[in-house]
């Protein structure tokens, strides 16, 4: 039995990008051929376990076993050494990868607190924000919300943009959304001499 998406991919997407940009072959229509998720553990270089944490949480997202990347050279700078874990990831391809595109486009995207990102629409010049950064930051802010395993990764992010920088405690927001607000009028009792 094949996954829901990639039977609505068959049956509806494919005739309209056929109708649409005139494809005389169904090979010559755009197709996913393949999702690669991976984690970046860059406080892996001082505790080791974590290697171990994250290759399970990827498991149990993917419902695969990912390969640990190692550091293919050393840079001191960010005390990492040659051959030492530094990230996990899995390719999905086939039915899982459809499988996991259902789940995250069905389940885990919506339930994303800030949803601009899956609703604006593409970026009309080529300076303009991608939506998958946009979506990117709003699951970094919904991410930081839950309490992390580990007290290393906690942050402090303005609850409107997810910086982790310039921020101001009192407000909950940082220094750029802070100013553009109180421009608007929309921070009571703030002048321009308090910035």
């Amino acid at each position: 039995m094949s996954a829901r998406l990639k039977e609505k991919y068959v049956k509806d997407v494919v005739p309209a990008l056929q109708k649409e940009f005139g494809y005389k072959s169904i090979m010559a229509v755009p197709k996913i051929e393949k999702v690669v998720v991976n984690m970046g553990l860059g406080e892996a270089t001082s505790n080791a376990k974590l290697v171990d944490t994250g290759a399970d949480e990827i498991a149990r997202i993917t419902g695969q076993k990912p390969v640990t990347r190692r550091a293919k050279k050393s840079i001191a700078a960010f005390k990492v050494r040659k051959g030492m874990a530094i990230a996990t990831m899995v390719t999905l391809r086939g039915e899982r990868m459809w499988e996991f595109l259902d789940r995250l486009m069905n389940i885990a995207l919506p339930r994303v607190e800030n949803r601009r990102g899956s609703t604006q629409a593409p970026p009309v010049h080529r300076d303009a924000v991608p939506t998958e950064l946009i979506m990117a930051t709003t699951a970094k802010i919904a991410k930081e919300l839950k309490t992390p395993k580990f007290k290393v990764r906690l942050r402090n992010r303005c609850k409107l943009c997810g910086r982790p920088r310039a921020y101001m405690r009192k407000f909950a927001l940082c220094r750029l959304c802070f100013r553009k607000l109180a421009l608007e009028g929309d921070v009571t009792g703030v002048t321009k001499s308090s910035w």
